[in-house]
């Protein structure tokens, strides 16, 4: 094919790409008038989030579509062909907007099955760059007594970057509560959860002093002492030799004995003191190193780990 042609075939593509896309923008401003949605534009505008507004405008779809087939049935209104012609109307647009949809499913599916790994790394750096605002957002909430006690503190623990919170269960959960639905699945969600944190370790890569106590949230003066590490730019980066030290040594601490009344201050806080998570936590984190870690040591080195602490029924 010469270059001209090539050029001539993709300006093709992006024209009917372009006309597709102006074609299903009129469709859904068509669709908003007939489902009467811009009665209540008021009202879907204030939702607090995507999730609450695709439910109001779920909620005026099913009250019309009562509305028409209750009008319908009794023909006693002369409004009620004209309802019927709206009804039908709905169905056609709906149907060519669902077959505009399944061209992008078609294309999905083919990439899928031709480049997986190139589709797998692309849907992770896309679910990255969707988890960003929600961190953002979390930390945008935080009282100011919370924000006053993290800098009296000097250390900035960020929760939702830890261990605990990607890998026990909390993470996946309130992540399902606000994620878009799969179109063609509507029992999975669009963009699946995944725990990211562990990542950098996993592709042998190092992370600094502050990245380990975001990871377990602990101060450093709760690590093991001499954690191996390497010099880069003037810093050191610590591995999975580095991480897997610390949760072996966090996870072998007991709560000490202490007599009713002694003073002394709070009772140390334990790393994944309860067993449930802790079993989950360590599970999830083999699976994870098992499928995106390219090193048999690195996933050594987590199952070991985790078989060590994991309760005896969790194994």
């Amino acid at each position: 094919m010469s270059k001209k042609t090539r050029e001539k075939q993709d300006q093709k593509i992006a024209e009917e790409k372009a006309n597709a896309r102006l074609e299903s923008t009129h469709r859904e401003e068509r669709l908003t008038v007939l489902w009467e949605l811009d009665k209540q534009q008021k009202k879907i505008e204030g939702a607090k989030n995507p999730v609450e507004r695709r439910r109001i405008k779920l909620k005026c779809k099913v009250e019309r579509l009562k509305l028409l087939r209750s009008e319908f049935r009794e023909l006693v209104e002369e409004d009620a062909l004209s309802d019927l012609g709206d009804l039908i109307e709905i169905a056609l647009l709906q149907e060519q907007e669902i077959e505009h949809l399944a061209g992008f499913r078609r294309n999905w599916e083919q990439i899928e099955a031709r480049y997986p790994l190139e589709l797998a790394n692309l849907s992770n750096l896309s679910f990255r760059a969707a988890l960003q605002p929600y961190i953002e957002q979390k930390k945008a909430k935080r009282t100011p007594k919370a924000i006053w006690e993290s800098q009296r503190q000097g250390y900035k623990f960020n929760r939702y970057s830890s261990i605990e919170y990607q890998f026990g269960g909390e993470g996946e959960v309130e992540w399902a509560s606000m994620s878009v639905r799969n179109p063609y699945r509507p029992d999975q969600l669009l963009f699946q959860w995944e725990p990211i944190c562990l990542d950098t370790v996993f592709a042998d890569d190092g992370v600094n002093m502050v990245t380990l106590q975001e990871l377990f949230g602990f101060n450093r003066d709760r690590f093991p002492k001499s954690l191996p590490g390497c010099r880069a730019d003037r810093k050191t980066l610590y591995g999975f030799r580095a991480v897997t030290k610390i949760m072996d040594w966090l996870l072998s601490e007991k709560m000490p004995d202490r007599k009713k009344g002694t003073r002394g201050g709070s009772a140390r806080k334990l790393w994944l003191s309860n067993p449930t998570i802790r079993a989950r936590v360590l599970r999830a984190i083999k699976a994870r190193a098992k499928s995106v870690s390219q090193s048999t040591e690195i996933k050594k080195a987590f199952k070991e780990v985790g078989r060590r602490y994991r309760p005896n029924s969790a194994k």
